[in-house]
């Protein structure tokens, strides 16, 4: 089964929000150490661009306004840098995996 596509919202959803501190302790030490490696990534991408950082700011203090500006804006950086898109993409394929896995492991164990 081929992974499905995130959209960018899915993935600044991910990186940035708080929802994932639920999900910490099904996940491993690897899922962690994948999702720092995605929003430095995505910091790095943003260097420069202080309307976008504040924006990850206010994001990660739960402003939705402002994830969803970020969304936007990562997707135009996906769109227009193609390597980091994909990048991108394979992380966050990558960790939404895992997670999920970690989610039926739990309900099973």
């Amino acid at each position: 089964m081929e992974p499905v596509s995130l959209t960018a919202a899915a993935i600044a959803t991910l990186v940035i929000t708080k929802a994932i501190e639920k999900t910490v302790e099904k996940i491993t030490e690897g899922t962690l150490d994948k999702l720092k490696l995605l929003r430095q990534k995505i910091w790095d991408k943003f260097q420069g661009k202080p309307n976008v950082q504040q924006a990850l700011i206010k994001a990660e203090q739960g402003s939705k306004e402002d994830l969803n500006f970020v969304a936007a804006y990562l997707q135009v950086e996906m769109d227009t840098d193609t390597q980091f898109g994909e990048e991108v993409q394979s992380l966050a394929q990558q960790i939404h995996q895992e997670i999920n896995i970690g989610k039926v492991q739990s309900k099973n164990a």
